[in-house]
């Protein structure tokens, strides 16, 4: 997984940023902290990318060495998504909320989420940061929209290498993601969509973006058994099973001791449905699942 430089408020991590720490530890990153004062050039050298706290204060980043880094940044907002180029100093409002419109369902940071409103928090008033209307970077990817009461607002956003920041004049020395979260945010607030959408955030940053993934158990028609252990399996992946022509991918995967497969590909659409064919080393068809793309 990654190797994250966590840049905190100060020298000793407070209590929210421990929490979301284990957070990122726990999904197989290791993670280390460094106080954003004793930030300098080329400090995150040999880190996959730096991760801001929420709980910087504003303009802490200004003038800061890590504004210029080649590096991905992650940011959640607290104050200082205007030192990033995300916005203008007017640009910004801090709502409570925890339900948020999926802006576009191919924006790695929405997850694989379908259209519609999707809830992110429990209702513990995490004070998102959204982005009034003209008034973030026009090469920002938007990923989510505030749900109600304030019109296309953009609250969870990137802005990838070389492209315009805000001003409109400066380019993004390095990728920079708005992650959805805010200032009172604690990891604990997010449900199941959050998480998925703060380990895209960590994906798109270390470039191991997740494709669209078919998981199941491998049962055989006959016994209904999970083939456990399996390897070299040769599997067809289709869109329907009325014709012979609409192969979407083929290859060959393993099970695990719970007859457990996963099929990972670029090649696949995300939230679709798609009929897989299993044989085995003989040629011999065993098995077929109907299975919807996570």
């Amino acid at each position: 997984m990654a190797n994250i430089l966590y840049i905190t408020e100060s020298a000793s991590p407070s209590a929210s940023d421990d929490n979301f720490i284990s957070f990122l530890e726990s999904n197989g990153n290791t993670v280390d902290t460094l106080v954003y004062s004793a930030y300098a050039t080329g400090g995150d050298t040999n880190y996959d990318f730096s991760w801001t706290s929420h709980e910087l204060k504003v303009s802490r980043l200004a003038g800061n060495d890590l504004l210029n880094s080649l590096k991905p940044i992650i940011y959640v907002p607290g104050a200082n998504s205007i030192e990033l180029g995300f916005s203008a100093s007017q640009g910004q409002t801090a709502v409570d909320e925890d339900s948020f419109t999926v802006a576009d369902t191919n924006n790695p940071l929405s997850a694989g989420l379908p259209n519609g409103d999707t809830v992110f928090f429990s209702p513990l008033a995490p004070k998102i940061k959204s982005y009034r209307p003209g008034n973030y970077a026009a090469s920002a990817n938007v990923a989510f929209h505030h749900t109600t009461g304030f019109g296309d607002e953009a609250c969870a956003l990137y802005i990838n290498q070389g492209d315009l920041l805000y001003d409109g004049v400066t380019t993004a020395p390095g990728l920079r993601i708005n992650a959805l979260g805010g200032v009172t945010t604690l990891i604990t607030a997010y449900n199941a969509n959050g998480v998925a959408h703060l380990l895209a955030c960590v994906a798109l940053a270390s470039g191991q973006a997740a494709s669209p993934k078919l998981v199941g158990t491998l049962t055989p028609w006959d016994t209904q058994t999970p083939a456990a252990n399996l390897t070299g399996i040769k599997y067809s992946v289709r869109s329907d099973l009325q014709t012979s022509d609409n192969q979407v991918l083929s290859g060959t995967t393993t099970t695990n001791a719970s007859g457990q497969f996963t099929i990972e590909d670029a090649a696949l659409s995300a939230l679709t449905t798609y009929y897989v064919t299993f044989e085995n080393a003989g040629g011999t068809v065993f098995a077929t699942h109907k299975l919807t793309t996570e």
